[in-house]
């Protein structure tokens, strides 16, 4: 048990953005403790840590990449702004995986940017892109606004 909860504590689990789906905001569904972290949640025998803006705005960005990675493009829209309606039902296809690299973040308010590069891993391709994503906050946490995500040129924001 002890190991347990020091492995929880490593996921780093926030808990001052809302949780989407009653879970943890950086433990995304595909995760493989996702299901254990829940069912303790449930039973309270764990909580999230708060976390400061800078992390909260750093893994809303995250989350959005994990979401696809998970192939369940209504977890990424858990930490959108303004994503089309289809978003969440299209194919936006899935990742194999990612990294974001070189997180430069400002937070100022209500509102915030990361500059970013990220690296995606899809279909035996990888593809490497730079991008300024803008996120907001609002009564769920924050969330990343969609039409910053475009200038990246990747498929699955359009």
């Amino acid at each position: 048990m002890r190991w347990l909860l020091a492995g929880l504590a490593v996921l780093g689990l926030a808990g001052a953005q809302q949780a989407p789906r009653g879970g943890f905001v950086d433990v995304p569904p595909c995760h493989w403790a996702a299901e254990a972290v829940r069912a303790l949640a449930a039973k309270e025998l764990v909580q999230g840590s708060p976390a400061g803006s800078r992390e909260l705005v750093e893994n809303a960005l995250r989350q959005v990449f994990e979401g696809l990675r998970c192939g369940d493009p209504g977890w990424s829209l858990e930490f959108l702004e303004g994503a089309p309606p289809g978003f969440a039902t299209g194919a936006v296809g899935k990742i194999d995986g990612f990294e974001l690299r070189g997180l430069q973040t400002r937070v100022s308010g209500g509102e915030a940017t990361v500059s970013f590069q990220v690296v995606i891993s899809e279909g035996g391709s990888v593809y490497t892109r730079r991008g300024t994503a803008r996120l907001v906050s609002g009564p769920g946490g924050w969330r990343v606004v969609y039409s910053s995500l475009v200038a990246l040129g990747l498929p699955y924001f359009r």
